[in-house]
């Protein structure tokens, strides 16, 4: 630690230093009492008794630049949020808020104050005007999910004119990157309508367009690399059963010379070559708000917002067959690709005894592309992204209390679709029978439009990853774009989310009068109905395609003892089948709010919120507290305590899922059942908050003790803790362990039934309440304005956040067995655990000024370092410290055009190495390096 402390202490004496820094912060307003998250009572903005941030568009560099996510990203209290593609569950086009680490699942997200869902990609970075962040339990007031707080988008409603901008950026390796927004406001105080527009384009970067993407296996073993791939391994064999096996597996001859590493029998492929580390994506986002002053008690309002997102991402030009040597992926003698392969390696096949190579066929680890690269059909997988939200409101006053009434429904449509090998294709293939044009009830193997799949070296040309020609290319043999196209069958699934929600809340001032002055109170009901459904592609859906195999001719051929399969898994190699899935479920809540001023000095709120779940999850009852006491003019003390909870989503209630999943203890990607638990019960939280404020004069500061506990916390158990568990007790069949109560149970997680790690093939896993989580730390804010220094005016402002615990209990499955040890998580990458990666500080120091025209912002960013307890090799068990310098520079040509030009990691700092197959952390660290950017505001 001393080591990390040591350079901030340096980065910000230098930063003081420096004869430019930072425009962004304006002149100190007076702030009005306005209604922010964490109260429907009107209150101060920055002198609640709740910890809130406010960050406003005009003063937040980056907030409405580019990317919001990269705005939240940098936040100190913020961690582990997607944004950037990465393995350790995919994100391909999403973004989320994840306060405090603690999972987006328990962060609510709000739009004017209304329930929106935690993805921030719909948002049109047009509309927002400010982002409200209540970093502390929000459930009493806002509902289930709030346990670590609540963010609040809010758009500036009273705008008129028009705002026009233009950003383009520039990532090196990019081919290219911009967006175009745009704010109108036209209309008066009677009827007034906002319209907020974005399009953007965001370019591809591949992984290995970066120099620390791409690694040596011996440097990072985790780094993209399988087993798995094309060119592959193969075992000699005399017919199509493990049992005929006569020689060692031995890696295919050209794996090296194509890009993969020959590591003892294993050809080993690095699918990192094929990864995007940025995906190319086109958005269209608008935003509609109109509002109309219907007499002196009311006003009617109404939101519209539509969001289409595409994306397209590259992880790897196919997937590996999950279950390898069965009878359809023999490999006969007489097939030609492994004929011409003996032909020119003598000795690949030596002769065993009675049988000589020539008779020799072969098992073989491959998947169908590989090294060769993808061809056109088969090379990304897309994410279309829909989303439209209607919300219609009522609100005003009559005598003296204040209502709005609102009703609002929200749609989210997304379709993931891609490419995977069709199992029984594949067995025909290998048998000479394949392609779209062969009549297979023919039989005539490689002739009449029937076409052999070769999956050995001398089918590829040319290496696509180290562009390397292959001399052993046969033209003869190679497989043709229209046989793999066949072979790799685009599938999806989509996904439809949405719910409906009736709001009412209605506050004032009573005639109870205190110490401080007449007591305000709020109060409503809430009517929410989530929807969700889940609907798969023919060749996903395992209620139209349960089996691998269901061509009459695969029994004929021997390739499947039967068309009916003891599991489900469907006709695809890599992807397991899943069933459609529907899910609707009613929440009805009521809540009230007091604001208690005992005093002139001493503030006080209380409220209480009630929501039930129809279904077997049932109602809960959450009080909170907050005080705050001005014990000087300059000083003033807060604290708040309430209870939190979170109720399991359907999706863990309902039906069973189906998922493929990298497996760090077996070293591959594993089919993994996941299955429902309609025994959940919400977890309920406690957080509380202790501050202290501090202004005088031109500096004013806060500090703020924190600390989140939860008890039965939801998650999903992990297959690496149950598959560690089962090999660490020797639950595998002739093992020490074998008859104990523990591998009992472990043996019933793991088909076939007592494999071992390398031949398992599935693991099934189950939601559960976990024991505990508990987290707690220290924000921290301080805030120099109007410095005098060089002849212009400084601010300065350091923001950080350390993060004292992290701790859990025990890791149990469903039947209460402990798999893993819990623990300390705080200063761990956590991968294999349900947890995202904790640092333990992260900080952010700023120095701005303005004069004239001009504008300069300079920003450092810390995170601190952290450690890996499960490295591929030991030199990744620590995860650097990590240090950037971001700097905005402002020029105002006139009153109506605005420049600004932004340069992001201007030392293009690489991120930390880890143990990871992106071989950074990009739920913590940017992986783009220097991004420039250039932005045009025109203001009419």
């Amino acid at each position: 630690m001393g080591n990390y402390i040591g350079r901030l202490h340096a980065w910000l004496a230098g930063l003081l230093l420096c004869t430019f820094a930072a425009g962004g912060w304006a002149d100190d307003e007076v702030i009005e009492d306005i209604l922010v998250v964490g109260s429907h009572l009107p209150q101060h903005a920055k002198d609640g008794p709740q910890p809130v941030d406010i960050l406003d568009a005009d003063n937040t560099p980056g907030l409405t630049g580019h990317s919001l996510i990269d705005t939240v990203r940098s936040l100190p209290y913020t961690s582990g949020n997607f944004g950037q593609a990465s393995l350790r569950g995919s994100a391909t086009g999403f973004s989320d808020m994840n306060l405090r680490g603690l999972g987006a699942g328990r962060t609510l997200v709000l739009l004017n104050g209304k329930r929106f869902g935690n993805e921030l990609n719909r948002l049109p970075i047009s509309i927002i005007d400010r982002v409200e962040v209540l970093k502390g339990g929000g459930s009493v007031l806002y509902g289930s999910d709030a346990i670590a707080g609540t963010v609040n988008f809010a758009t500036d409603n009273d705008f008129t004119g028009h705002k026009l901008k233009g950003t383009w950026r520039e990532i090196e390796d990019s081919s290219g990157d911009y967006n175009l927004t745009g704010l109108h406001g036209l209309g008066d105080d009677q009827l007034h309508w906002l319209f907020g527009w974005q399009v953007e384009q965001q370019g591809e970067v591949d992984l290995r367009d970066r120099s620390w993407g791409v690694v040596p296996r011996a440097e990072n073993p985790e780094n993209g690399w399988a087993p798995v791939g094309n060119p592959g391994s193969f075992l000699p064999a005399l017919a199509p059963t493990i049992l005929a096996i006569i020689g060692p597996l031995r890696p295919d001859p050209q794996c090296a010379l194509l890009g993969s590493v020959p590591e003892g029998p294993i050809c080993q492929f690095q699918f990192a070559n094929f990864m995007d580390l940025q995906e190319k994506s086109e958005s269209i986002k608008t935003f509609n708000r109109l509002d109309w002053q219907i007499n002196e008690h009311a006003r009617l309002y109404s939101e519209v917002m539509l969001t289409r997102i595409r994306s397209e991402r590259a992880v790897s030009p196919s997937f590996p067959p999950s279950l390898l040597f069965q009878p359809g992926f023999f490999i006969s003698p007489s097939h030609p690709g492994l004929q011409d392969i003996k032909a020119q390696n003598p000795g690949l096949f030596p002769d065993v005894g009675p049988f000589p190579s020539a008779g020799q066929g072969a098992f073989g680890l491959f998947r169908v592309l590989g090294a060769g690269g993808p061809v056109a059909e088969t090379d990304v997988s897309d994410v279309d992204f829909d989303f439209r939200t209607v919300r219609l409101g009522v609100e005003g006053e009559v005598n003296g209390i204040r209502y709005d009434v609102s009703f609002i429904r929200t749609w989210t449509d997304t379709v993931f679709a891609g490419s995977d090998t069709v199992v029984e294709r594949l067995a025909f293939a290998l048998d000479g029978l394949g392609g779209p044009n062969c009549n297979r009830n023919a039989l005539t193997p490689g002739i009449n439009g029937c076409e052999y799949y070769n999956p050995f070296s001398n089918a590829v040309a040319t290496s696509a990853i180290t562009g390397a020609a292959n001399p052993q290319f046969n033209p003869a043999v190679a497989n043709s774009p229209e046989l793999l196209d066949w072979l790799l069958e685009y599938q999806a699934l989509r996904i439809e989310l949405g719910f409906q929600n009736f709001d009412l809340v209605m506050s004032g001032t009573s005639g109870w009068q205190l110490g401080g002055g007449a007591v305000d109170w709020a109060a409503g009901l809430q009517w929410r109905q989530d929807k969700r459904r889940f609907a798969y592609s023919p060749f996903r859906n395992r209620t139209l395609n349960p089996c691998p195999y269901a061509d009459p001719l695969s029994v004929t051929l021997g390739n499947t003892p039967s068309l009916d399969c003891d599991l489900p898994l469907g006709p695809l190699g890599f992807i397991t089948a899943s069933e459609n899935q529907r899910f609707t479920r009613d929440v009805y809540a009521a809540f009230i709010e007091l604001g208690l001023p005992l005093s002139e000095r001493w503030e006080m709120q209380v409220a209480a919120r009630y929501e039930y779940y129809e279904g077997d999850v049932g109602g809960t009852l959450d009080p909170k507290l907050s005080l705050r006491w001005q014990a000087l003019d300059w000083l003033a003390l807060r604290a708040s305590a309430s209870s939190s909870f979170r109720a399991p989503p359907e999706t863990m209630l309902g039906q069973d899922t189906f998922v493929v999943e990298f497996v760090g203890p077996a070293n591959s990607f594993k089919t993994i059942d996941v299955l429902a638990n309609p025994g959940l019960e919400p977890e309920q939280a406690w957080v509380t908050n202790l501050g202290v404020l501090l202004q005088a004069g031109r500096f004013n500061a806060s500090l703020d003790w924190w600390r989140v506990d939860i008890d039965g916390p939801l998650y999903r158990s992990s297959p690496a803790q149950i598959a560690a568990a089962y090999a660490n007790q020797g639950c595998f069949d002739g093992g020490a362990g074998v008859g104990s109560a523990a591998c009992d149970i472990l043996r019933g997680h793991i088909f076939p039934l007592g494999s071992s790690l390398a031949a398992l093939e599935r693991i099934n896993v189950r939601f559960v309440n976990g024991t505990y989580e508990i987290t707690s730390g220290v924000d921290l804010s301080l805030r120099f304005a109007g410095l005098g220094a060089l002849g212009t005016a400084w601010d300065i402002s350091l923001e950080g956040t350390y993060v004292d615990k992290y701790r859990s209990g025990d890791f149990v499955e469903a039947n209460g067995l402990t798999v893993a040890p819990g623990g300390s998580r705080v200063g761990l990458l956590n991968d294999g655990d349900p947890f995202t990666p904790k640092p333990r500080v992260k900080a952010n120091l700023s120095l701005s000024t303005a004069f004239n025209r001009h504008s300069f912002t300079l920003v450092g960013r810390f995170i601190s370092g952290y450690d890996d307890v499960r490295p591929s090799v030991p030199a990744l068990g620590r995860i650097d410290s990590h240090l950037t310098l971001d700097a905005y520079y402002g020029f105002t040509l006139n009153d109506h055009v605005q420049l600004q030009l932004s340069v992001i990691n201007a030392f293009d700092e690489d991120p930390p190495a880890t143990s990871t197959a992106t071989a950074y952390d990009a739920l913590t660290h940017s992986g783009l390096g220097r991004v420039i950017s250039f932005t045009t505001e025109v203001r009419l």
